[in-house]
């Protein structure tokens, strides 16, 4: 977190966040991402082996909502939402490269956060 220098005659420091590493990836590799329907069709197959590994809830839950993007150096690329694309990388992130590279010629796999749609987001208020 990087704090900028006060506003003339203001007491209060604006705090401004250091991009995090995954942000750094991903404004790296998004615009390279290249849809195709070899992407497509190995994400299905390591989709379907992520399934008949985890216990089904697990699957359903953390794994499912992944989707395909396509590929940029070399390395599938899938996005979900953030609390799943966190939750996934820390605890199967390393299965899940293992399965890429095991069922499809591709280096591994990059996970992206999905864009949310702003009409979407809402206040949070329930």
């Amino acid at each position: 977190m990087k704090v900028q220098s006060r506003k003339p005659g203001s007491s209060v420091a604006a705090v401004v966040a250091s991009p995090s590493p995954r942000q750094i990836r991903e404004a790296r590799l998004h615009p390279m991402v290249a849809k195709t329907p070899t992407a497509e069709r190995s994400w299905a197959r390591v989709q379907s082996s992520l399934r008949d590994a985890l216990p089904s809830s697990t699957y359903s839950l953390w794994l499912e909502p992944l989707a395909c993007i396509g590929v940029a150096d070399g390395a599938l690329c899938a996005e979900g939402p953030k609390h799943v694309v966190e939750w996934t990388e820390r605890r199967y992130g390393r299965l899940i490269g293992e399965m890429v590279r095991e069922h499809t010629g591709y280096a591994g796999a990059y996970l992206f956060v999905a864009q949310e749609d702003p009409e979407s987001a809402g206040d949070g208020l329930l």
